[in-house]
């Protein structure tokens, strides 16, 4: 191989390695923790104001404990939606619990369709709208 071809090869090996090292990178970043660390980090406070949340009348809620402060929080007659806000219109996501296990049919997170409802563990969900 001649030096050109030796520079366009290692360059463009180069630009592959930085964007798929960009793309993992980004895809971690975006999509948050996974369902276990979610549900690891704020799921024994998330199902206890749940539950409370959902033993009362809709206008009468308790307050979320400080570990929930950063996230958005949706109430429905059987679920309890916890996100964080996207800061746009497009593609939120989020975890749920559902007494129920019922997809919410007005859709969650500001979004008007659920794409995807995914069960976790005993009345956690994974939910994505759009």
């Amino acid at each position: 191989m001649s030096n050109p071809l030796k520079a366009a090869f290692t360059l463009t090996c180069l630009i592959v390695l930085l964007v798929t090292a960009f793309a993992v990178l980004a895809r971690s970043f975006w999509s948050g923790p996974s369902p276990a660390e979610w549900v690891s980090r704020y799921g024994p406070d998330a199902e206890q104001y749940a539950l409370a949340s959902l033993s009362v009348p809709p206008d009468s809620e308790p307050k979320p404990p400080q570990t929930l402060s950063t996230l958005s929080i949706e109430r429905g007659p059987d679920y309890v939606s916890f996100c964080k806000p996207s800061g746009g219109p497009f593609a939120s996501s989020g975890y749920a619990y559902s007494t129920s296990g019922h997809v919410p049919v007005g859709g969650l997170g500001g979004e008007p369709r659920i794409l995807r409802w995914q069960h976790l563990s005993g009345h956690w969900y994974a939910w994505s709208a759009d």
